[in-house]
């Protein structure tokens, strides 16, 4: 009988990711063309992919901030107001599924817990910040 090898203990991965939500709406109109963009941010340097990601992040959020406000969008006679959301956060994918932890974006109460989690896993991998 031909043994079996061990079950090798599922590795979390960890890594960035940047959501980027969008959408339009108006006098009169639903919400009207939704789109999400997920951006993610793997590889074995985790400290570069941190860099990247907030690079990136830093880009998308100026670009939102200096950009879009001053393209006026319309459609026919409709004048639209657009919804926009960016956020940036740690991710801890382990056997259970995805766990984000927000780094970046409009709600700031979730901040604090993510940079203590990411702190937290820099420790354990020995990264230093």
């Amino acid at each position: 009988m031909k043994k079996s090898k061990p079950i090798e203990k599922f590795k979390p991965l960890y890594y960035y990711r940047i959501i980027e939500f969008n959408t339009r709406y108006g006098k009169n109109v639903s919400v009207t063309n939704p789109q999400t963009i997920v951006t993610e941010f793997r590889g074995t340097d985790l400290k570069k992919c941190r860099r990247d990601a907030f690079m990136f992040y830093d880009f998308k959020d100026f670009q939102r901030k200096n950009l879009l406000k001053n393209i006026p969008v319309a459609s026919g006679t409709w004048l639209h107001e657009e919804i926009y959301n960016l956020s940036l956060s740690f991710v801890i994918r382990n056997s259970k599924g995805d766990k984000d932890y927000l780094l970046q974006g409009d709600t700031q109460t979730e901040f604090i817990r993510g940079l203590e989690k990411e702190a937290e896993v820099y420790s354990e991998l020995g990264i230093s910040n």
